[in-house]
């Protein structure tokens, strides 16, 4: 045997091994999403004689049940509301900052700054944000949980964005002011479309971060006609910490937006996260 068939035996061997660990990751990773979802089409008896097959007969029950006594409904609007209304403003904010620290006026220190808020802990300041909502009248109100939502993703938004608009080309950025462009009109017309990867990066991270919030919604917007659709499927096991197909449907009704939000951004993800990795 030479040494090129050794050599490329050998590659083979490898990549076959890493294809083999890659694979059992990512069907430990599944595993338990499958589990959830079979287990919200079967009766509880049927998941205790056969927790790992598909249903026997695939029921519907265990969503009405759920979706009725955890009032679904109603929470999942909160949740979009929240959601999209925090995403909003976060894209604005953070756009309009990252243009300023990226192309106009770049700052180290201010970079520093807010990349000091990624080491902070959400329950480090838990408390003290939902003091400070109580003192200006916000405590316990939509309004306060989406400002809520939306400082805890602005480091991070920021830092993203500085670094997918650095890499405009500065060529066009030039021309557009030769033009007579003014600055919001070279934010507006050339920074902004130029970054579509790094702000659906952002609003798709924000959305499946804000959906998955359990702790926020608990201490600010505590009240059932506020409470998020994590609070709603928290809540049913008080009523049915038995009845595991009841669980199994409210957290399947729960991850299903998520999942559909990222697989339908999944590709400008992968780019939002990459680009600038060169430039800035």
């Amino acid at each position: 045997m030479t040494e090129n068939t050794r050599r490329l035996v050998g590659e083979r061997a490898v990549g076959a091994i890493k294809m083999i660990f890659l694979i059992l990751v990512a069907l430990s990773m599944i595993f338990p999403f499958y589990w959830i979802v079979m287990a919200s089409f079967k009766s509880n008896n049927d998941i205790f004689a056969n927790p790992l097959g598909l249903p026997t007969s695939f029921r519907l029950d265990a969503f009405a049940t759920a979706w009725n006594n955890a009032r679904m409904g109603m929470s999942m609007l909160n949740s979009l509301i929240y959601c999209g209304a925090s995403i909003a403003i976060l894209i604005i904010v953070s756009s309009m900052v990252s243009f300023v620290m990226a192309l106009v006026r770049r700052s180290k220190a201010m970079l520093l700054y807010f990349s000091f808020g990624l080491l902070i802990p959400i329950h480090a300041v838990i408390i003290p944000l939902n003091i400070t909502l109580n003192q200006i009248g916000l405590g316990r109100t939509r309004a306060g949980l989406i400002i809520a939502y939306f400082v805890l993703q602005l480091s991070f938004s920021i830092i993203l964005l500085t670094a997918t608009m650095r890499s405009t080309p500065k060529e066009l950025i030039d021309a557009s002011v030769m033009d007579g462009c003014t600055v919001n009109q070279v934010f507006w017309h050339v920074a902004l479309p130029m970054s579509k990867a790094g702000i659906a990066t952002v609003g798709t991270l924000a959305f499946i971060s804000c959906w998955n919030d359990l702790l926020l919604g608990m201490v600010i917007a505590p009240t059932r006609e506020l409470q998020t659709v994590n609070i709603a499927v928290s809540n049913l096991r008080v009523s049915f910490s038995d009845s595991y197909n009841v669980l199994a449907a409210g957290i399947t009704c729960m991850f299903v937006p998520s999942v559909i939000v990222y697989s339908l951004f999944q590709k400008q993800i992968i780019r939002g996260l990459v680009s600038g990795a060169i430039k800035g």
